[in-house]
């Protein structure tokens, strides 16, 4: 794990030689409110991942710094592909410009209309979140089965997806971060602290009591959304319960009625779907 100070940006490599000025084969971008991830792929093998912080007033330009760093440093000098999964549509225009203006590439962006065979409760499915469709496509493309998927970022979201590609919906909870903040904001005598993992179910100090309050009501909502979606779900079994999102490794833990955490399932939704699309435009 390295940290490049003058990007912002915290990034990792697999164990593998350098390139030294290869392309990147497929550069996957999952753009949240928060932080955007970006990921180098050679189909569906993660080579190369970063986080960097999202900032609407960014320009393509400042992007195209930041991102042209973190490929160098990677060994590779420029993407070959580009696929993008975006939660901000301003955010989506400047990334889109971006690779459009340096690297003369066309971004496919992945979103509830691009045809990956999921099917859909609603008769217009445009507003569902691009991280929601991904992820979905992720989970039964890697487990062949249906699957809860819990995905810890700016919002929790609790979704169901069937093992024949139903996109069955989403739960949406304030996440983690946002709930300590509204408990700060209007409470004089807390103040903002560190989120890490409680050291007990009920707090002796005031940190620990903020903690185990914000922490462990989380895990108690969302042990119970898992619990009552296999309830109501039993003729789907088996069920596979995901962990995924930027809080997943604190909270995995704490979480034992996950069966998996996969930090990269977006990015490899990404990936998979995009090789996917390319696969049907080659067919035509």
């Amino acid at each position: 794990m390295h940290q490049n100070t003058a990007v912002q940006a915290k990034g990792s490599r697999v164990d593998a030689p350098i390139p030294h000025g290869e392309n990147c084969p497929l550069l996957a971008v999952d753009v949240g409110n928060s932080n955007i991830v970006i990921g180098c792929f050679e189909g569906v093998k993660l080579l190369c991942k970063w986080r960097i912080h999202s900032h609407p007033a960014r320009s393509e330009d400042e992007y195209y710094g930041i991102l042209q760093a973190l490929l160098t440093e990677c060994g590779y000098a420029q993407p070959q592909a580009v696929v993008i999964s975006s939660v901000v549509p301003q955010q989506t225009v400047v990334w889109q410009k971006m690779f459009a203006q340096y690297w003369a590439l066309e971004a496919t962006i992945i979103n509830a209309l691009s045809p990956l065979g999921l099917r859909y409760k609603v008769a217009d499915p445009s507003f569902i979140g691009s991280d929601l469709v991904t992820n979905a496509f992720a989970a039964i493309s890697q487990y062949q089965q249906s699957a809860i998927i819990i995905d810890l970022g700016t919002a929790s979201t609790v979704q169901m997806v069937t093992s024949e590609g139903s996109f069955e919906g989403t739960a949406i909870i304030a996440g983690i971060q946002p709930s300590l903040q509204a408990l700060t904001s209007r409470a004089a005598q807390l103040a903002n602290i560190e989120i890490t993992a409680p050291p007990a179910l009920i707090g002796t100090n005031t940190r620990d009591a903020m903690l185990s309050g914000v922490v462990n009501s989380h895990v108690f909502a969302l042990d119970n959304f898992v619990r009552q979606l296999r309830l109501q779900y039993f003729d789907k079994t088996p069920i596979v319960t995901i962990l995924t999102g930027g809080w997943a490794a604190l909270m995995q833990p704490l979480m034992p009625f996950v069966d998996v955490v996969e930090p990269n399932l977006t990015l490899n939704g990404l990936a998979l779907a995009y090789h996917k699309l390319a696969s049907g435009a080659l067919a035509e």
